[in-house]
């Protein structure tokens, strides 16, 4: 399996509005577009993206679906938020049984994510920059037994 994970391109700063509203800025969404556009020319075929609640997630999947043409809607999961439990969203989507899944998310749960499933812990992997997506392969989801296959930088 591959699960692909993705952290918001660059957003407005905090103190703008609330952080559940934060948008994309023009130049995350030019981040975004640079990633999914690289992407999209050796990427297996998606079978879901499952994206945060939060607005520059939503965005930024958006912006990735119709980079990939993918045609099934978005999946929003209220647990890959921020501060999300990086158990919970392992066990959520262990149950999806999809060969190919995008989550789009924020940091620190997209670190805690990648940690947990290459090394087994929540902090040996550091973050990610925003817009960055990161490839891991296994056989299954859980403590360590993933790797790191490929990994995409905004231009």
């Amino acid at each position: 399996m591959n699960l692909y994970i993705m952290r918001h391109g660059m957003a407005e700063p905090y103190h703008v509005r609330p952080d559940e509203e934060r948008t994309l800025v023009v130049e995350g969404q030019n981040q975004v577009q640079s990633v999914a556009q690289r992407w999209q020319t050796g990427a297996p075929a998606v079978g879901a993206i499952i994206v945060s609640p939060y607005k520059r997630a939503q965005q930024t999947a958006v912006i990735v679906k119709n980079a990939l043409g993918f045609s099934e809607a978005l999946h929003t999961e209220p647990r890959i938020t921020p501060e999300g439990d990086v158990q919970e969203v392992v066990q959520c989507l262990d149950q999806l049984s999809i060969e190919n899944i995008l989550v789009v998310s924020h940091m620190p749960l997209v670190g805690g994510l990648i940690s947990y499933l290459t090394e087994g812990d929540y902090s040996s992997f550091g973050g990610l920059v925003p817009a960055q997506l990161v490839q891991l392969g296994g056989e299954q989801l859980g403590p360590g037994c993933m790797q790191i296959e490929h990994v995409l930088y905004p231009q």
